[in-house]
Order: structure tokens, then sequence, then C-alpha cells
């Protein structure tokens, strides 16, 4: 009888147990996300009120504004390769 009421009940601990562990994977991921999407509508808000935030992420994308001149320097290790150094 005992052996009987094992063979039923370990599949289903078994799948109980993994149930809760995808559950606490989700709510990780949930957790994950939610940060990334506070992350973005702080970046968000400062590309509506921070003009000097929008000028160096502009910046740092390669973007320069009018006027301005954007100098590229190669690594001196390519250099030397080029030229036979």
């Amino acid at each position: 009888m005992i052996f009987g009421f094992l063979l039923l009940v370990t599949p289903q601990y078994r799948k109980l147990s993994e149930h809760e562990r995808r559950l606490e994977a989700l709510r990780e991921d949930r957790s994950r996300t939610h940060a990334r999407l506070q992350e973005l509508r702080v970046s968000q808000q400062r590309f509506q009120t921070d003009a000097e935030y929008v000028r160096r992420v502009a910046h740092e994308r390669g973007m320069v504004g009018p006027g301005e001149t954007q100098f590229r320097f190669l690594e001196l290790e390519s250099m030397s390769r080029s030229h036979g150094l």
C-alpha cells in the first residue's frame, strides 16, 4: 500500500518541484526585465529634458553636431602592420 502510494506521489512531487523552479526563474526574469524597464524610462526622461545627456550619448555613438569635426585614430598596431613598421 505504501509502495503504491509512493509510486503515485513521486512523479507528481517531481513535477511540482520542476514547476516551482520554473516559477522562480520566471520571477527572476521578470525582476530583471522590470529593472531594465526602469533604466529605459529614466533614459527616456533624460532624453526629453537633458540636452547635455543627448549630446553625450550622440557623441558616444559617433555623431557630431553642427560645426564639430570628428577625428578617428587608428591603433598604432594596425598602422605598423599596414606600413611595414
